[in-house]
């Protein structure tokens, strides 16, 4: 199991709440941070599980496309998170430190559904 993916669970459990209980747009863009932070941690977890050392530079990025692009090919990513790649990543710092950045919560939903799915995936068929 990687730690990487019992963070991003949690990092998902935040997003929801924040999601779920405030409605303002900057508590939206906290909810976006956390659901950014579970896709690069899942996408870290897929590479420890491959094998693959993330301790080296080249794998602390908040870079969502740079991530995707060191999983193997035979791992599946949600199509959702391939296409907004460059959108989430933004989420990272933008919806922390710049008070006029938006969110929409339309996208901020259907990516935390993808990787809520995404992940529950993964840790089923690593439990398996």
């Amino acid at each position: 199991m990687s730690s990487f993916l019992i963070i991003a669970q949690s990092d998902l459990q935040v997003a929801s709440l924040i999601m779920n209980t405030l409605t303002d747009e900057l508590a939206l863009c906290k909810s976006a941070y956390h659901v950014q932070q579970a896709v690069e941690k899942t996408l870290k977890g897929i590479l420890e599980l491959s094998g693959i050392d993330v301790s080296y530079k080249q794998y602390r990025t908040h870079d969502i496309d740079l991530l995707i692009s060191f999983v193997p090919k035979d791992k599946e990513i949600p199509e959702i998170i391939q296409e907004r790649a460059f959108k989430i990543t933004k989420w990272a710092v933008e919806s922390r430190y710049n008070v006029n950045y938006r969110v929409s919560l339309k996208e901020l939903h259907l990516v935390y559904e993808a990787c809520s799915e995404w992940l529950e995936q993964i840790l089923t068929n690593t439990n398996a």
